[in-house]
């Protein structure tokens, strides 16, 4: 059995670091909690669930302070957490287990990080994270923002998986003007490169994000998880300056060098239905994304496009075309996934009884 250091970064976590704390209590050997300047309650919190607290002045580098976080650590592995996650009661008796399971020779442990649900409570996005870390390794955050932890050697999968409470805000893409100020001062490490992409698409900088984007892949960014969503922001960046040669073309270059993913496979068939007018080359996208297994690893996966989405816009296709028994099949499919339950439920009825007055 090893000793479990927990090490996390918060400020003004009130509302989410008790639940957090409450959701590990005694899995963890010690809890350290490093705090960047929190004018709430969020330290005495922190204190009243045992945790060993230290400052850090903030300087606008969040990997910055998660490794002063992995220094005060003393045991012989370190999990990182965020104030807003939680760990259910099984994934609870799962960690446990790993923690008297796995051998020493582990320098890091890869966990499922479950982090958007429906309203319904259905999981909506999901992603795998190198969650666990050996701390002789050393292992170093890299990136002030949306930082991440390069690893290496023998590693482990464990399914206590960690879940997302928090909620993110739609209409914001969150430090934008740091990752810019990264970008102009001449960083263009593939993390920089794509998450400042992504803020000038949320920013309506088209053009400017196009130029990026092709630095992204050129610095072998389809070798990344995120080749998914950039091939896809990219491609909406050609759709929104009318350019339909080459939006079609950064869909057609993620699948010449990588794995098949349902997200592509429903983007080509919007564009074909939707911006080009053509059904048939539309259902035989939507059909791929249906028959297109979901990775058993990646970086993120929204999971809709593994049963939900796909199902349902090859039902609306099917309608078009009049082959009703068939969109009833692919209704009732979408229909075991509760998302946007009553609308498809509707359709789904009236494709029902479409069928009934065409038989009789």
């Amino acid at each position: 059995m090893f000793e479990l250091s927990l090490c996390m970064i918060v400020k003004n976590e009130e509302n989410y670091l008790g639940k957090c704390l409450a959701s590990v209590k005694g899995i963890f050997d010690e809890i350290i909690i490093v705090d960047t300047g929190s004018t709430d309650r969020t330290k005495e919190i922190a204190m009243e669930y045992g945790a060993t607290l230290y400052d850090f002045v903030w300087i606008n580098d969040f990997a910055a302070a998660r490794n002063f976080s992995f220094s005060k650590a003393t045991k012989e592995y370190i999990m990182w957490l965020d104030a807003d996650d939680i760990i259910l009661p099984l994934d609870q008796e799962r960690l446990l287990n790993l923690k008297n399971q796995m051998p020493s020779t582990v320098n890091y442990v890869l966990m499922p990080y479950h982090c958007s649900f429906t309203e319904m409570g259905e999981l909506l996005d999901a992603s795998t994270r190198e969650r666990i870390v050996k701390r002789s390794c050393d292992f170093k955050w890299e990136s002030p923002i949306h930082e991440f932890i390069r690893v290496d050697g023998m590693f482990c999968y464990c399914d206590a998986t960690v879940t997302h409470t928090g909620v993110n805000d739609a209409n914001e893409y969150p430090y934008f003007d740091m990752i810019e100020t990264q970008y102009v001062s001449g960083a263009r490490d593939l993390s920089v490169l794509n998450y400042y992409a992504e803020g000038l698409v949320y920013k309506q900088r088209y053009e400017e994000a196009v130029g990026v984007f092709a630095d992204f892949f050129c610095a072998d960014g389809f070798k990344t998880p995120a080749s998914v969503s950039a091939s896809i922001s990219l491609h909406s960046c050609y759709v929104a300056l009318g350019d339909d040669k080459n939006a079609l073309l950064a869909l057609e270059n993620y699948m010449e060098f990588c794995e098949p993913r349902a997200e592509i496979y429903c983007q080509a068939g919007f564009f074909y239905r939707d911006t080009l007018g053509e059904l048939d080359e539309a259902i035989k996208w939507f059909e791929a994304a249906v028959n297109c297994k979901e990775p058993e690893i990646a970086g993120s996966i929204d999971k809709r496009f593994y049963f939900y989405i796909p199902n349902f816009e090859l039902g609306k296709c099917y309608i078009k075309t009049k082959r009703y028994e068939e969109a009833l099949a692919c209704f009732d499919n979408a229909l075991q996934y509760n998302f946007n339950y009553e609308t498809c439920l509707e359709i789904r009825n009236k494709i029902a009884e479409l069928i009934k007055k065409t038989t009789r």
